[in-house]
């Protein structure tokens, strides 16, 4: 447990193991005239945490983690590395960036906003392309990237689809890269 004393109150960390989970808690002990600075202090804790910071959030054993290096990787990638006709990159960002967009149009039509997958038009045996592509896509749109290396962990890969799914709605739009899980010999895909 960590505990940093302040001018008018104590903040407490918290973290232990119950089961199979970790458990996190914050608690802030406080006289009743600081509460609406503790409060703003919370908010903007929060509102820090849901952004990204020169990171790409990964899943893999359950859990999503910060993904630094993944990000550095991807900010030397360029498009004029892609071999690729510059008609076919110029069409692979405006749909993954006209998918994003289209947020307002789904809920102007009353349509609920899906998932959708956006895949380079290549052949098998190409995934050093397709590899080169999606770094600079991640560079270059203006939405968040999250990468999903593994499903599986020490709970059911279906909770654990589940868990990356709901959790990844707090930054939508986004795009999902999900590495090559056919690889991997999961179970349904």
């Amino acid at each position: 447990m960590l505990c940093r004393d302040w001018k008018d109150h104590v903040c407490y960390f918290a973290t232990w193991l119950e089961g199979y989970s970790i458990i996190r808690v914050h608690y802030f002990l406080h006289s009743e005239k600081r509460k609406t600075g503790i409060e703003d202090i919370a908010l903007q804790t929060c509102a820090y945490a849901m952004e990204l910071h020169q990171e790409i959030l990964v899943f893999n054993n359950g859990n999503w983690s910060s993904g630094h290096a993944l990000w550095k990787g991807v900010q030397k990638s360029d498009w004029k590395d892609v071999i690729l006709d510059t008609t076919t990159k110029y069409r692979l960002r405006s749909d993954v960036e006209n998918f994003c967009n289209g947020r307002d149009v789904f809920k102007h039509l009353g349509i609920p906003c899906k998932h959708g997958t956006v895949k380079p038009p290549l052949s098998p045996g190409h995934t050093n392309i397709l590899t080169i592509s999606i770094k600079a896509l991640m560079k270059s749109i203006s939405y968040p990237s999250l990468y999903i290396i593994s499903f599986k962990s020490y709970i059911y890969e279906e909770y654990s689809m589940v868990a990356a799914f709901d959790s990844a709605q707090a930054f939508m739009p986004y795009m999902l890269i999900l590495e090559d899980l056919e690889s991997k010999n999961i179970g349904n895909f």
